[in-house]
């Protein structure tokens, strides 16, 4: 990046914690934290490739509203070597089947839903829950989750800027996790749970909700 440090000068702009994972002194492509919440502790991770591309991740733990959260965030390989996939995908599991206090996984996988290595991402080993099981239009970017209330997903057009497509999840810590929980309309959610109504419809510049076309909130 021309010798700027851009996680640190997005930090300061927003006021926001950051953790920088793995770079590229680690011969991988490195990842990055940035949290509106205190960074509690964090450890860092090389998973394992037996090809050489190695998937960098960070295991930090945030003071949510006086909880702690655990945040995985994760960016897989390019190449989408299947012996890396599936080692990444068991050293991942494991990891965060580790703790039991809530957790929330931001990460690149590239693979597609309910398939192959999905199913060792979503797991009862892991414990971890996909966001929106129903949405089948992913292949890189997937949200997963436990011990937390989901309460809203929300999917954002990249417009004609490659690769800035956004996921967003809104969680609730402190209430129990409703497994049964279905839609509501967005009529039924409190105003500060909302997501904002500028990206509806034609949304700004390219960018709008797509996908489902509207956010989405669960009971």
């Amino acid at each position: 990046m021309g010798m700027r440090d851009t996680t640190q000068y997005l930090a300061e702009e927003l006021g926001m914690w950051v953790d920088q994972g793995p770079g590229p002194d680690k011969n991988t492509w490195g990842c990055a934290l940035l949290s509106k919440f205190p960074i509690v502790n964090s450890t860092h991770h090389l998973t394992p490739s037996p090809a050489g591309e190695l998937a960098p991740a960070i295991h930090a733990v945030i003071d949510a509203y006086g909880e702690l959260v655990d945040v995985y965030v994760f960016h897989s390989g390019q190449e989408e070597d299947v012996e890396d996939r599936k080692q990444q995908s068991e050293y991942m599991s494991t990891l965060m089947g580790q703790s039991s206090r809530p957790a929330i996984l931001l990460s690149y996988l590239v693979m597609e839903p309910g398939k192959g290595n999905y199913n060792t991402w979503v797991s009862e080993k892991s414990g971890m829950r996909d966001i929106d099981p129903s949405d089948w239009d992913r292949w890189c970017e997937y949200i997963l989750y436990k011990n937390l209330r989901r309460s809203g997903y929300a999917r954002l057009s990249r417009g004609t800027v490659t690769d800035t497509e956004l996921q967003v999840g809104k969680f609730v810590v402190g209430q129990p996790e409703d497994l049964s929980a279905g839609l509501v309309p967005e009529a039924e959610v409190p105003q500060d749970m909302r997501f904002p109504s500028l990206f509806k419809g034609e949304g700004v510049r390219g960018h709008f909700y797509h996908v489902f076309d509207e956010p989405r909130y669960y009971a």
